[in-house]
């Protein structure tokens, strides 16, 4: 996971993916989006339904949805990135002898 980075969005619904495995942890990690030309802040909501697939051929948990209003450019913000905590499975066998990821080998979408 990278720094705040800047990004254009049209209005609408986007999906938050993580990418790296399917045991995900959230704890305290949020996304915030900030309008770069206005005081705009709009705040991540988290999935109602942690859909699991295949995302640039690694795997996804779907992990939150944001509703941009207007197009524009925002300011890409994580909060608590180094509490985001992810396991290659979400199988309570398999994942009890796996390690956690490292926060490098995590990406954050949004689609």
């Amino acid at each position: 996971m990278s720094k705040d980075r800047q990004i254009y969005l049209e209005a609408g619904k986007y999906k938050i993916l993580c990418l790296g495995g399917w045991g995900v942890e959230l704890n305290e990690f949020e996304i915030k989006l900030k309008e770069i030309e206005g005081a705009g802040v709009l705040n991540s909501r988290k999935a109602k339904w942690p859909v699991q697939s295949y995302v640039l051929n690694k795997r996804a948990k779907r992990i939150g949805t944001v509703e941009v209003l207007k197009s524009g450019n925002y300011i890409l913000e994580f909060i608590h990135p180094y509490s985001l905590r992810v396991k290659k499975s979400n199988l309570f066998f398999a994942s009890r002898f796996e390690k956690f990821l490292d926060t490098k080998a995590i990406d954050v979408v949004l689609l």
